[in-house]
């Protein structure tokens, strides 16, 4: 009640409280409400949120419109401390279009959408590592979504990795990447990209030395193998023999060595060996008929394997210098020489 010098008055105002609370609380979602083109008016973003507990919680909300169409969407996210966060978010909706009735200008799409965010804490694990963020989507989601950055975006992107450590010699990287363009239904595919590589070894090394190396203690080698496999193809045939025909995939191993002694006490001598071998399930084979002027070009089915082998050897050494003055602010002058 309103007061004028400590006088009440008959004028109320009304007052409320709205305690603050640092526990989530489950509820319902009240709706907003608008108008869209060729959709009509529309309830959106209604529904109910559920505070599972601290680590967990999920949002049931849907949305229509007066032309009967409508979308479900379910978004859940969770979180345990020092070991990952993430969220889970899925759409599916129904679009409908033109007059029903009218052949010519009615039209019905089914629409989804599913994201998923995984980021692992850096304090889990220091040996391997787990992270996600996929993004898919049907083809003309983004056409019909009332989301205004999913409108704007035509290309969505997708990746999963995973790395660890294996023993005290190996390391893997493991990935997955996808792309799609919605206005031309194309996507690009990486499943898997494989990666394993091991630490630098020394196996002609003494378990416990004693004084300096010997030169063959300075060989060292090591070994790298990477695996691809890429699918380039249109959504509406990504499971279709004719993809899987079209596949490439292989795998390349590497094994460099090298050893460095020293010549002369001033010279480095460096000699390295590096080995790589390809492994190939399709090849390609030419072949030119000089009499008709044709080349023939056949993609043969199989395993095949190349290799190539190189050496190298490098002889260098540094030269210090020094040039002083005796008189003015400049002391001295102090250059390096590489020669190699």
């Amino acid at each position: 009640w309103l007061t004028v010098e400590d006088s009440p008055t008959p004028i109320a105002l009304p007052f409320a409280f709205f305690p603050i609370t640092h526990n989530r609380a489950s509820g319902v979602l009240i709706p907003s409400y608008g108008w869209m083109n060729y959709r009509g008016y529309y309830l959106k973003d209604g529904g109910y949120y559920w505070a599972i507990n601290d680590n967990l919680d999920l949002a049931l909300t849907a949305e229509i419109y007066t032309n009967l169409s409508w979308a479900g969407e379910a978004k859940t996210n969770y979180y345990r401390r020092y070991k990952y966060k993430g969220l889970f978010d899925t759409r599916f909706g129904r679009t409908f279009t033109g007059i029903r009735g009218d052949t010519n200008t009615f039209s019905a799409y089914n629409d989804f959408k599913l994201v998923w965010r995984h980021d692992q804490d850096a304090k889990a694990n220091p040996y391997s590592r787990f992270s996600a963020n996929v993004n898919l989507q049907s083809r003309n989601y983004n056409k019909n979504t009332t989301n205004r950055n999913d409108y704007f975006n035509s290309t969505t992107t997708s990746s999963i990795s995973y790395t660890a450590k294996l023993g005290s010699y190996l390391n893997l990287a493991a990935s997955a990447r996808e792309s799609f363009n919605a206005q031309t239904g194309i996507m690009n595919i990486k499943l898997p990209s494989i990666s394993l590589s091991s630490v630098t070894i020394y196996p002609l090394r003494r378990k416990h030395p004693s004084g300096a190396y010997r030169w063959w203690e300075n060989i060292s080698l090591s070994y790298v193998m990477n695996a691809e496999n890429n699918i380039t193809a249109q959504d509406t045939n990504l499971f279709k023999q004719s993809t899987i025909d079209q596949m490439q995939y292989g795998i390349q191993q590497s094994i460099p060595l090298s050893s460095t002694v020293k010549v002369l006490k001033f010279f480095n001598w460096t000699n390295s060996i590096s080995y790589n071998e390809r492994w190939h399930w399709s090849t390609i084979d030419k072949k030119y008929d000089s009499e008709t002027g044709i080349l023939t070009t056949d993609t043969i089915r199989g395993f095949k394997a190349n290799r190539d082998f190189s050496f190298s050897s490098n002889l260098s050494t540094r030269i210090y210098g020094m040039f002083q003055f005796k008189y003015g602010p400049l002391k001295a002058l102090r250059h390096v020489i590489n020669p190699t």
